[in-house]
């Protein structure tokens, strides 16, 4: 897209090709513009949607009891986990990246979702995810689950590589948007199957 346009400059640079690149630059930034703006569409009604479903009251959905210290109501495999960073110097305590088991997505017992796997853009690269994917594997492990399945995009490449050294394998990837050869919107859906070590 870059070249093209980089090209449509070029071309409106010559009065004999002027209207044709001019032409050609505003489609390209019509195009991109609007790409923009449909991917922060996305975004922004998924965490719209995220905040008016499970997130609205984590406790409640994932089966976290109130009291601090208690283990997860023993009859759901639901539990949602949190990482802080603590600094000592200035007491500042941040959350850095949180995982969710969510078993309540459907009617299988032997099976959860992997929900709300963040890590902070600042704490990436230091183990933090795998952590909390290790912490989810024993837990799913502990109460007898069977699978562990997800669904991101793919553009969150980094995350279904971690994904993937973890043990998820792709069983799914279908488009969501495709307006231009170059750029693909799919949702990828991998699951991880626990009767295997």
């Amino acid at each position: 897209m870059y070249a093209l346009f980089m090209g449509g400059l070029a071309l409106s640079l010559s009065s004999s090709t002027r209207v044709i690149g001019s032409v050609l630059c505003l489609s390209l930034f019509g195009t991109f513009a609007g790409l923009r703006w449909l991917l922060s569409r996305f975004f922004v009604s998924y965490c719209e949607n995220s905040l008016r479903a499970d997130l609205v009251d984590i406790g409640k959905h994932y089966c976290v009891p109130e009291s601090e210290g208690t283990r997860n109501a023993p009859s759901s495999a639901s539990s949602f986990w949190v990482v802080e960073a603590y600094s000592d110097v200035t007491e500042y305590c941040e959350i850095v990246g949180t995982v969710g088991l969510d078993s309540s997505t459907n009617d299988d017992q032997t099976t959860a979702e992997l929900r709300r796997m963040t890590v902070s853009p600042h704490h990436r690269r230091l183990g933090i995810g795998q952590l909390l994917l290790i912490t989810l594997i024993a837990h799913a492990r502990e109460r007898g689950l069977s699978s562990v399945f997800l669904t991101t995009t793919n553009h969150q490449a980094p995350a279904i590589r971690l994904y993937e050294r973890i043990g998820w394998v792709v069983q799914r990837r279908a488009a969501v948007c495709r307006l231009l050869p170059t750029f693909e919107l799919a949702l990828v859906d991998m699951k991880l199957d626990l009767t295997r070590d």
